[in-house]
């Protein structure tokens, strides 16, 4: 009753340091967000959601607004068309690199000012037929272009339905930018925060914590973490302020498409035998579709967001699967606060938000700002809860690992001297009961230590035990392995040695000891054998190591014989 009582005790602690680091790392990205990025615009910035002049094809429009365009490019032109808006540019304050801020979605365009091409950049897409997907460019002008007209041209492709225009923004192009980071620094946070917490614990996990159990949970959490992390970078169009924009299409679409085989992998990996048909199907059924349509895309023949539906439909099921056979398995319970409990909290909150996440552009077919929100919620609960799970499973590892290595260390070491017991002996003779190679075997007794106990106590036999083992450890250490096999036996097992060698360095042994004699006052000596394998015409480490303990004893009474005259 006792330990379950302590086992409740210990939960409960357990989720009041989970909501303390998850509300600790969301306060923090917050403070980020509205104390970081604080700067004074240098200019004006005007948002042009109105005045424009729209002309395509038979069809000419005055003094409309940039949602009325978006809805002409949606709904009523047609693919090959080329849809041109005008618009006189602001000409308050003082913006000295004037630049428009374009954001679109699948929508190629060139910029004129006084019938002068500006930038034409996003059409070689449409000639390579790439993906065009959501980007964000700023397109700078002539310091005279304040008050004047300019004049950008849409080339309507085949999925226009998928296409969008947002409002474009006028101001200086430092204003711009600094802007676009303040309003964007909650994403950016909270992206990075994953990507580099995703990639720190992949490496620790791949190359320092490779032969932990459940290595496989910290390997997929983190992949996950990198996964979330570029996908909301590159989804926020922040990637390509800094990388190649090609490259940021291309991770962005697969971080979309490895986002369910992922989750499907890390629940497989949190409870591998419960769930593992049920999951292992439903993660080849997301990697296969997944990866067909990732394969469509980057040959031309079908984009990313013209599969969109059929990928949310895919995920959902998948997820509505997931969930149905964690509920089944009773894998979860609201009132648990283990490590494996909480992240699969945190998956499910990630992929309900994420299921969520898309209806209110489905509904409304344009951005709002509770999307956004929805989109960085889910994340920034996972992104808390899996950075408290990690950080618990690393001190955990690491605690279990010390206390590892001590048991090893009591395992294969004696404890007196520090030099490897009877066990690593063992060991190295079933080794050596394989090899090819020549071997020595030395065998090594230390004299009178039951004189020493008798006369001077085992406190001081102990210390002879332990000075001698020093002596051993620093005359033969680098040639081979030195073991404590017994009270007072001990064996040097080499397979660089030879004998010439082994016999100098068992006299410098001996002149050692015999230096620790007179300093200590005390009868200090040792008798010493050994055997090597290429005296035997086969290999029995046993029966050369029986020939170096004859020789042993052989010295042993030599030695005797000679203190007896």
């Amino acid at each position: 009753m006792g330990t379950e009582i302590a086992a409740r005790k210990h939960l409960k602690f357990t989720s009041i340091k989970a909501i303390i680091v998850s509300m600790l790392i969301i306060a923090g990205i917050y403070i980020l967000n509205t104390g970081m990025m604080d700067f004074t615009e240098q200019g004006t910035i005007a948002y042009l959601s109105d005045e424009w002049n729209l002309s395509s094809e038979n069809t000419f429009l005055n003094n409309i607004t940039t949602d009325e365009i978006d809805d002409y490019i949606r709904n009523k032109a047609k693919p090959g068309d080329k849809v041109t808006i005008t618009s006189r540019m602001p000409d308050e304050g003082q913006n000295t690199a004037p630049t428009i801020k374009l954001h679109v979605v699948n929508l190629p365009y060139k910029v004129y000012y006084n019938n002068n091409l500006i930038t034409d950049d996003s059409m070689r897409y449409v000639k390579k037929n790439i993906y065009l997907g959501e980007r964000t460019t700023y397109v700078g002008l002539p310091s005279s272009a304040a008050g004047r007209d300019v004049s950008i041209a849409f080339f309507i492709r085949e999925n226009n339905h998928n296409s969008r225009l947002f409002t474009p923004i006028w101001g200086n192009s430092e204003d711009l930018f600094f802007r676009f980071i303040s309003d964007n620094v909650f994403a950016i946070s909270i992206g990075i925060f994953l990507f580099v917490f995703g990639i720190l614990f992949f490496t620790i996990s791949l190359f320092i914590l490779p032969a932990m159990r459940k290595v496989s949970e910290l390997i997929y959490s983190s992949l996950l973490c990198v996964n979330i992390g570029l996908y909301i970078l590159s989804d926020a169009s922040i990637l390509k302020m800094f990388l190649d924009t090609e490259l940021c299409d291309a991770l962005y679409v697969v971080s979309v498409f490895t986002y369910v085989p992922l989750i499907c992998l890390l629940l497989h990996a949190i409870y591998p035998y419960k769930i593992k048909s049920a999951l292992g199907i439903t993660a080849i059924i997301a990697a296969v579709s997944n990866g067909i349509l990732i394969l469509l895309h980057f040959c031309g023949v079908l984009f990313i967001d013209q599969t969109f539906g059929l990928t949310y439909i895919i995920e959902v099921a998948l997820i509505v699967v997931q969930i149905i056979t964690i509920n089944r398995e009773g894998l979860i319970s609201w009132r648990s606060e283990t490590a494996g409990s909480l992240e699969l909290k945190a998956i499910i909150v990630l992929e309900a938000l994420d299921m969520i996440e898309p209806i209110p552009e489905i509904l409304s077919y344009a951005y709002v700002d509770v999307n956004v929100t929805i989109k960085l919620i889910g994340p920034a609960i996972f992104a808390a809860l899996t950075a408290y799970n990690n950080l618990t499973y690393l001190s955990d590892a690491y605690v279990n690992g010390t206390a590892y290595t001590k048991l090893k260390r009591l395992a294969y070491r004696d404890e007196l001297t520090g030099l490897a017991n009877r066990a690593t002996f063992d060991k190295l003779m079933n080794k050596f009961a394989k090899t090819d190679e020549d071997y020595l075997i030395m065998s090594i007794d230390l004299n009178d230590l039951k004189k020493i106990n008798d006369n001077y106590g085992h406190v001081r036999g102990d210390e002879y035990i332990k000075k001698f083992g020093k002596i051993l450890d620093e005359t033969f250490s680098a040639y081979g392995t030195c073991a404590r096999t017994g009270g007072d036996e001990f064996v040097v097992m080499s397979t660089m040695l030879s004998d010439e060698k082994a016999y100098s360095l068992s006299e410098s042994l001996r002149q050692k000891m015999s230096t620790l004699s007179r300093k200590n006052d005390k009868p200090y000596s040792v008798a010493i054998g050994w055997a090597f394998r290429h005296e035997r015409g086969y290999n029995d480490p046993h029966e050369i190591y029986l020939l170096a303990d004859n020789r042993m004893y052989d010295n042993k009474r030599m030695i005797k014989g000679e203190e007896g005259r």
